[in-house]
């Protein structure tokens, strides 16, 4: 086994525990805390390879600021004399003694830690190659791939990837089902919604994108040229507000809108055949009906539904489990987040979160 200590680990590869990195490496180099100019950092960045930097950051307005996203080799880091980055995940924490061992078998020491690892796709329905689970950059063009072989989708979620995503396919039959009693009720109350319900099935203004200006808001930069699917279990790049452009969708006939929406309706289980026992829901006229559908869902009130693709859009959970269970001391939210107080820290001693896999206390 490799032995390694640091004064700072920071683990997680995305952009909030790049941020951490580069932050605290300023910090240090600048000598702003008197005695730690030699202290040294370790950067568990995950199996893949790669990680996510934000880039062309700038403030926008009193609170807002806009930023790129490029994805690059971890082994920008391998010049530094501080940071030594180690394409690996962590398999035990050892809190009591601060320590980390890696799945590679490497065992860390630390001072200070820092928990970055993110947040992955809730998943409410049995996994299936049909199934999308919309979470980072790399499932848009997995769902872009999916669409265009699909007849029939079905959105399960009502946030904001599933109100996008029901507003903007066309020329494919959309079944929207959601769990609440109106649309978008994260956003909207229930006058709001039925408002801006017929609006999903009006014909859409016919207008050029510019893609040049959208798709760079969140820009992949690969500079091996390798593929960017790792191994490694946490989630990349968050969608970011420009994520619907980058399908970059092309229709023949961009008015042609057919969608359903089902409320207060819950997904049971999912067939790759036929369910016999079961009752087929009646969709609207507007709707084919075919029978050789890829998959067959089994709703809530005893029926089921035909369709050829999946995609669930029910949020995100925080990638907490190992730490949770190597720390049952440590405290949580009620959504599964890192609690942490307004200097980022937990209730362990010397150990701290960012990102998606924390929650404020505040």
């Amino acid at each position: 086994m490799n032995f390694l200590s640091a004064d700072y680990v920071v683990v997680g590869g995305g952009v909030c525990g790049v941020c951490i990195v580069d932050e605290l490496n300023e910090l240090l180099n600048s000598e702003e805390v008197p005695g730690t100019s030699d202290h040294s950092i370790i950067f568990v960045s995950g199996l893949g390879g790669y990680i996510k930097r934000a880039v062309n950051i700038k403030k926008v307005g009193q609170i807002s600021t806009s930023f790129d996203i490029k994805s690059l080799n971890s082994n920008i880091f391998k010049e530094s004399k501080r940071i030594t980055c180690l394409n690996d995940e962590v398999n035990k924490w050892i809190p009591t003694e601060k320590r980390l061992i890696l799945k590679s078998g490497k065992i860390i020491s630390y001072k200070k830690l820092a928990i970055a690892t993110g947040a992955s796709p809730k998943q409410t329905i049995q996994s299936n190659p049909l199934i999308i689970r919309l979470r980072d950059t790399q499932t848009i063009n997995d769902l872009k791939e999916a669409l265009s072989n699909s007849r029939r989708v079905l959105i399960f979620g009502n946030g904001g990837i599933a109100s996008e995503l029901a507003f903007k396919l066309k020329n494919i039959e959309v079944i929207w089902v959601i769990r609440h009693s109106h649309i978008s009720a994260t956003y909207f109350d229930m006058a709001a919604a039925k408002f801006f319900e017929p609006k999903l099935n009006e014909k859409e203004e016919n207008k050029e994108v510019n893609s040049e200006i959208i798709y760079d808001k969140i820009t992949l930069v690969n500079e091996n040229n390798e593929q960017e699917k790792g191994n490694s279990s946490y989630s990349g790049s968050a969608l970011g507000p420009h994520w619907i452009a980058k399908l970059a969708l092309r229709h023949s006939n961009k008015d042609l809108r057919k969608l359903f929406i089902l409320n207060e309706i819950e997904l049971n289980s999912v067939f790759n055949s036929k369910p016999d026992k079961l009752k087929e829901y009646e969709l609207p006229n507007y709707f084919s009906k075919n029978s050789d559908w890829k998959l067959f869902v089994n709703l809530n009130e005893g029926k089921y539904i035909g369709c050829d693709l999946i995609i669930e859009a029910t949020g995100v959970v925080p990638n907490t489990k190992i730490w949770k269970r190597d720390c049952p001391k440590l405290e949580l939210a009620e959504d599964n987040g890192i609690l942490i107080d307004e200097h980022m820290k937990t209730n362990i001693p010397n150990c701290f979160a960012a990102g998606d896999v924390c929650t404020p206390r505040w």
